[in-house]
């Protein structure tokens, strides 16, 4: 999730299309995890070392820290932190999954197995010029006032 374009893709769908008090309540959390202070506050005892300063940021711990820390926000009983944890994981899956390269390939579908159907292609050509919606209705533009009440 970490990997061009992933992250500019989630924050920008975060700001344009995300709830606004979901997307306060992510800068708040975000901006706190870049605190000693806050990380201590959210993350608990796991940012906890033997040396000086003897709390680490955020961005300080280890993978399979910061692993702990999500998985504890997962099941959190505060529940802004899990608003937090669910708002940006939905949005992270969303963007690794559906984004694709130009030849429409995406390198987590093959990681999983998932082969997408390519045989069936639709081109303008196979569907239908007729739309069946558009025989009762009236262009009152091309229509005059005697030619209105005939066409009715």
């Amino acid at each position: 999730a970490s990997q061009k374009p992933i992250p500019e893709e989630v924050a920008g769908a975060m700001k344009n299309r995300g709830p606004p008090e979901a997307v306060i309540l992510v800068r708040a959390v975000l901006w706190m995890l870049s605190t000693r202070i806050g990380t201590f506050l959210l993350c608990g005892f796991l940012c906890f070392d033997k040396r000086w300063p003897f709390i680490n940021k955020f961005s300080q711990l280890s993978t399979e820290e910061r692993e702990k820390v999500l998985q504890k926000w997962s099941s959190s009983l505060f529940s802004p932190l899990r608003v937090v944890f669910y708002f940006i994981k939905s949005l992270c899956l969303y963007f690794i999954f559906a984004l694709v390269d130009d030849q429409g390939r995406n390198p987590t579908w093959e990681a999983i197995d998932y082969k997408p159907d390519t045989t069936t292609t639709t081109t303008t050509k196979t569907f239908n010029r007729d739309r069946p919606l558009e025989k009762g209705i009236v262009e009152t533009l091309y229509e005059t006032p005697s030619t209105l009440l005939e066409s009715l």
